[in-house]
Parts: C-alpha cells; structure tokens; sequence
C-alpha cells in the first residue's frame, strides 16, 4: 500500500487507496513509512474534500510526528522530522491554517483518533524552542486545556492520560498562555 502511494501520481489516486491507507494503518511498522510516503499524503491532502477523510490523513501524520522525532538526529532541527517540518512551513508560509487548526480538531475528536499520539505531537511543538511561543495562539491553548481537562476525566486508558497531564503541564507553562492569563488579571 505505501509503495503505491509512493509511486502513483497525485491526481491518480483514488479515494478508496486512502480509505485503505486510514484502515490499515499501524504506526508500530515505522520501517515502512519514508519521506516520500510522507510527502506524498501531504501533497494529497490538498485534493481531499471529505472532511472525514482529511482528518484521517491528518491523523496518520499526527501519528508519524513522534516517530520522525526519534529518528531524528538534531531534535532542535525541525527539518530533520518532515512531518513537523510542514506542518510549520503551512504557517510560516501563510498558507492555510489547516494543520494547526486540524490537530486541534482531532485532539477534540479523541473518539475517533489518537489522543494520545495528539497531545505527544502538541508536547512536541510546543516544546521546540522555534515555535512553542507562536505555533497556537492563546485562544488555541485555552481550547486545548479544556479540551485535555475533559478527556483527563473520561479517558481512562493510563498512557493516554499520561500524555494528557504531560501536555497540560507544558501548556500553563508556556509563554504565550501565561501572557495571555497575565493580561486578563491586569
């Protein structure tokens, strides 16, 4: 499956070859998933309507954040993980919003996709020192610490809730949280 996704042109793909990319999915198999797999699903999702869909694809990239991570071999470098690399390059570049909107979405949507490999992703972000201070807003922050107070009370799988509290802590500590709970007291 990931070898045809690599070698089959965007505007060839078919809906179906996703659906079965989203259902066959295991982030355990880590070997399989290169750069050009990578690159491609981020080249695809400009063509996704099904908003279903796009999460999905979304989702597997959220998933392929951590991996990349630990492969990396300059952590403080975000162009050594290809994932992160875009889901920056889609801010800086004034692009749409899509990933930084997204993440937040299916972090909301922990139902159906990988809480805990969502708030590994935002731990991440938010701890490399280029972007923990302007990748989510204020208002971003605040949805997410409300977000991760309801599922720290309805999740009841222990490594998920790890996650959750490790991101809670990262997130009151960050600068622009704490910048924005410091103008609300003034």
């Amino acid at each position: 499956m990931v070898k045809y996704l690599e070698d089959t042109e965007i505007k060839n793909l078919s809906g179906d070859a996703f659906t079965l990319l989203i259902n066959i999915f295991d982030e355990k198999n880590t070997d399989i998933y290169t750069e050009k797999f990578v690159i491609k699903v981020q080249e695809s999702l400009s063509y996704i309507d099904d908003d279903d869909t796009l999460n999905s694809l979304i989702s597997i990239l959220v998933c392929l954040v951590p991996i990349y991570e630990l492969k990396s071999s300059d952590a403080s470098d975000i162009t050594k993980n290809p994932v992160l690399n875009d889901f920056v390059n889609k801010e800086v570049e004034g692009r749409e919003e899509l990933y930084r909107e997204k993440v937040i979405s299916i972090t909301n949507k922990s139902g159906f996709y990988r809480m805990d490999k969502c708030c590994e992703t935002i731990n991440i972000i938010l701890n490399k020192e280029s972007m923990k201070n302007y990748y989510f807003n204020a208002n971003d922050l605040n949805a997410l610490i409300d977000i991760l107070l309801r599922e720290a009370q309805t999740n009841a799988d222990s490594d998920t809730r790890a996650q959750i509290f490790k991101l809670i802590e990262t997130i009151v500590q960050n600068k622009t949280w704490v910048d924005a709970g410091k103008e609300k007291i003034d």
